[in-house]
């Protein structure tokens, strides 16, 4: 069994797509901000603090077994969003059990109008039937979800998955052996707290309602959590790793 993950849910992708066209355009062009070089070292101290704070605050433990997640290496994706909530960045990490996504999670920081940032966290479940994770942050459980993190289903239509794995880097998929062969499968996870909907040919597929769930309530898959610490407008300096 194969498991394949993109940097974002369906859910939310045009918004990074978006940020991604500005860049390619300034790019292309030969064209950047005057103070682009003091913003890019600005954005590259606060994933070097994210990046830490990923590998050294943070511990995902799933059951049964007992078995402490591991953090891979780099973000799957590095993110800005400055017509949000004033000056909005951060970065999605995948822990994983062997080569198996379990859990998907967000830290980012955006102004908080009184001279500093304000940290969150958002982390999604990927895990199945019969399976627990318990997340901790600095020693101190903050998440446990009590039910199933992702159900996949069949992707109507889709051709044989290909043999290079650079080509099915598609969707958060799962390819698996079947009696009449290998099948292409999706499942939806989240990276926001507004409502969103997923169409699959125009069908509704995925659903998640702001007004019907908490997404702050340490039971649930999804856990997104704003002020979990008040950071200053500069990135912290890392601790040595």
């Amino acid at each position: 069994m194969h498991h394949l993950l993109i940097a974002c849910p369906l859910a939310v992708v045009l918004f990074f797509t978006v940020g991604c066209r500005t860049t390619w355009a300034q790019e292309a062009s030969g064209q950047q901000p005057a103070n682009a070089s003091s913003d890019q070292e600005t954005v590259k101290a606060w994933n070097a603090f994210y990046q830490s704070d990923a590998k050294n605050a943070y511990r995902f433990v799933l059951q049964p077994g007992d078995i402490e997640l591991r953090l891979d290496p780099t973000p799957i994706l590095r993110w800005t969003n400055p017509l949000e909530q004033g000056d909005i960045h951060g970065a999605v990490y995948v822990w994983r059990k062997g080569g198996r996504p379990l859990v998907v999670g967000q830290l980012f920081s955006y102004l908080n109008n009184r001279g500093g940032r304000v940290y969150c966290h958002a982390v999604h479940s990927l895990a199945r039937d019969g399976e627990r994770l318990t997340g901790s942050r600095d020693g101190q459980v903050f998440w446990t979800p009590d039910s199933p993190g992702v159900q996949m289903h069949d992707l109507p239509m889709a051709p044989a998955p290909a043999a290079s794995r650079n080509l099915r880097l598609l969707v958060l998929a799962t390819r698996n052996s079947a009696p009449e062969g290998e099948i292409w499968q999706y499942g939806l996870i989240q990276s926001t707290r507004s409502t969103s909907v997923a169409l699959l040919d125009d069908k509704e597929v995925w659903r998640y309602d702001a007004n019907e769930k908490t997404a702050s309530d340490r039971s649930s898959v999804y856990l997104s959590v704003h002020g979990i610490a008040t950071l200053p407008l500069e990135a912290p300096r890392s601790p040595a790793d």
